[in-house]
């Protein structure tokens, strides 16, 4: 917060503490701050005597922006660019060669650079989410792989770890969701057999990347999914 009020002088007290809060979001594993909830993040290192009626209140006794009147701050601040929400392109006239250390979205704060590296993200996203040019496999093909390592679909009976897997085959981009016990886990490793199975048929031989936030998380996804593909008996 110092180095931008020093990078762009008279940026208000306002701004300077979104900036903070900003670095403080990311060493916590998020890449924004929303002016309306970042209050209920916070906690006080250090007790604070309790008030007359016995309740310690060490947030109400803190100078909290309003949300407004920190909203109106951002928007009116030279170190801030302001970005449509969605769309990501820029509210007012832009300056060749500027770049503001802060990006405001009309609720969200982040540091310029982290919004970009979240746009860039979305943005991939989206476009290989929409392009259908990828799918190659043949619906045939990929009915017969599904049946052989899922089994046949019962009529009137919906297998959703089936239909998900064949959502993934037939897609660039595919999320596959659902709460513990729901066998993800063994989605994905009956999944990969299906894709290699596809891929050898084609004679393009399948590269698979398992990636995980935390290298513990990851010791965990590559001892699961070995002990999937070893329960589902999968060819070699």
């Amino acid at each position: 917060a110092a180095a931008l009020a020093r990078s762009v002088p008279g940026t208000s007290d306002d701004v300077l503490l979104a900036a903070a809060l900003c670095v403080r979001a990311l060493q916590l594993g998020h890449v924004c701050v929303e002016l309306a909830e970042v209050a209920e993040t916070l906690e006080v290192e250090r007790p604070v005597e309790a008030d007359e009626t016995g309740t310690e209140s060490p947030l109400d006794a803190l100078a909290w922006p309003d949300p407004m009147a920190w909203a109106a701050a951002l928007d009116a601040s030279d170190a801030v660019a302001k970005r449509d929400r969605v769309t990501g392109e820029a509210s007012g006239p832009i300056e060749p060669g500027v770049i503001r250390p802060l990006v405001f979205d009309g609720r969200r704060v982040y540091l310029e650079r982290y919004w970009r590296y979240e746009r860039q993200v979305g943005d991939t996203l989206l476009t290989n989410a929409q392009d259908r040019r990828a799918n190659t496999n043949a619906s045939a093909s990929v009915e017969a792989v599904l049946d052989r390592y899922f089994g046949a679909e019962e009529p009137g009976q919906p297998d959703l770890q089936r239909r998900a897997a064949g959502v993934a085959l037939r897609r660039r981009v595919a999320v596959i969701a659902g709460g513990p016990g729901t066998g993800k886990t063994h989605t994905v490793a009956r999944l990969l057999a299906a894709a290699h199975h596809l891929a050898n048929e084609t004679g393009r031989p399948l590269e698979v990347a398992l990636a995980a936030p935390t290298g513990k998380a990851a010791a965990r996804m590559t001892e699961a999914v070995h002990q999937a593909v070893a329960a589902a008996e999968l060819p070699e």
